[in-house]
Formats: C-alpha cells, sequence, structure tokens
C-alpha cells in the first residue's frame, strides 16, 4: 500500500510541475499593454479616386507623408489575448491626384478603431483592427470645387513592443473605404475613395 501511495504521490508532482510551469509561463505574458496610452505616428499614405462617373478623367491617386496622434484604451481580456479601443486623427492635407479634368484633396482624417491583438511574449502585441472613419474630400473640375465628408470603414494588422516599462515602437499598416460617392461638379461626378496608410508609431503606456 505504501508503494501505491508514493507512486500516487509521485505521479501527482510530476504533473504539478509542468502545470505550475504553464501557469506561470501564461501569468508572464499578463497585461504588458493593459491601461490608457497615447501615440503618435509617421509614415506614408496613398490616396486614390477611381471608378469616376460622369466625367471622362481616369482613375486618379497620389502618396504623401502623413502623422498621426491616438489615444485609447486597452486590457487583457484572456490569458494573452488584448482588446483595445481607441480614436485618432491623421495629420495631412495633402492632393489627392489630378488629371487633365479634376482634381483631388484629402484632410482631416478622424475615426475611431477596435483591435483584437495576442501577445507573442512578455513585451510584443501582434493586433488586427476595424473600425469607423471619416475624411474630408475636395474635388475640382477647373470650373467648380466641392468639399464633402466622406464615411467608411478600415481593417488592419500591427504590432508594437514594449522598449521600456511605459514605452512602445510599432508598426501598422491600414486600409480605409468611404465607398461611393457623389460630387456636384459641372456635371454630376460619382466616384470611389480608398486610401491605403502605412506608420511607425511611438507611444506611452500608463
Amino acid at each position: 500500500m505504501n508503494l501505491i501511495y508514493e507512486k500516487t504521490i509521485s505521479m501527482k508532482k510530476s504533473l504539478l510541475i509542468p502545470i505550475s510551469l504553464l501557469f506561470i509561463s501564461t501569468m508572464s505574458y499578463a497585461g504588458s499593454f493593459d491601461g490608457p496610452y497615447v501615440g503618435v505616428g509617421a509614415g506614408a499614405q496613398y490616396s486614390g479616386n477611381s471608378n469616376f462617373k460622369g466625367t471622362t478623367s481616369k482613375d486618379i491617386s497620389d502618396t504623401h507623408f502623413v502623422g498621426q496622434i491616438t489615444a485609447g484604451y486597452s486590457y487583457e481580456i484572456a490569458p494573452r489575448f488584448n482588446l483595445a479601443a481607441n480614436a485618432f486623427f491623421n495629420l495631412s492635407d495633402d492632393k489627392a491626384g489630378k488629371s487633365s479634368t479634376i482634381s483631388a484633396t484629402t484632410k482631416n482624417n478622424i475615426g475611431i478603431s477596435l483591435e483584437p491583438g495576442y501577445y507573442i511574449n512578455d513585451n510584443t502585441l501582434a493586433y488586427l483592427k476595424v473600425g469607423y472613419a471619416r475624411i474630408d474630400s475636395k474635388l475640382n473640375d477647373n470650373t467648380i470645387s466641392t468639399n464633402d465628408s466622406l464615411n467608411g470603414y478600415l481593417f488592419g494588422a500591427g504590432a508594437k513592443y514594449l522598449i521600456d516599462k511605459n514605452i512602445y515602437l510599432g508598426a501598422e499598416v491600414t486600409q480605409y473605404n468611404y465607398g461611393n460617392n457623389t460630387a456636384h461638379l459641372s456635371t454630376t461626378t460619382q466616384y470611389k475613395t480608398e486610401q491605403t496608410v502605412g506608420l511607425v508609431t511611438f507611444g506611452y503606456q500608463f
């Protein structure tokens, strides 16, 4: 009986050790990015207008520098799984393409996003993002110009890494789609607007 008892205790100990190590390993990932945060970003923004109807213009586009400021809140919803929500403002007032019959500019890109994420390790968080965005779009056909606020959706992916207890670096790519829109120029003009933004980010985790 003593031999059976000793074997049972030994088996329990052998099971307890890996379970404890797994628990400790899981806990080491917990909450590195928990709490409010603020950040800035810098990178490139591609803006395109296409599918024109009511004008002879071909598709137009341009690529230029963009900056971003953002603020949000992040929380570990389960071991290794994170969820963040934020609001952002992209700092740009730039040309968005030009043809012989039409030119475009965009500015004041603002929005909100949700970012479900996964801890790759204790200091590295990879995430997807989905959300809502709004942008001011100006079209000019050399006779009449219009200013419209376009509403759309965004999706993307990124990652960030804690280089210190509260400071992180990251990178992300986001696609913005503003759907089909109508501008009342010399003729009623329909068009589609989209943007792709790539950023290197720097932030502070409170």
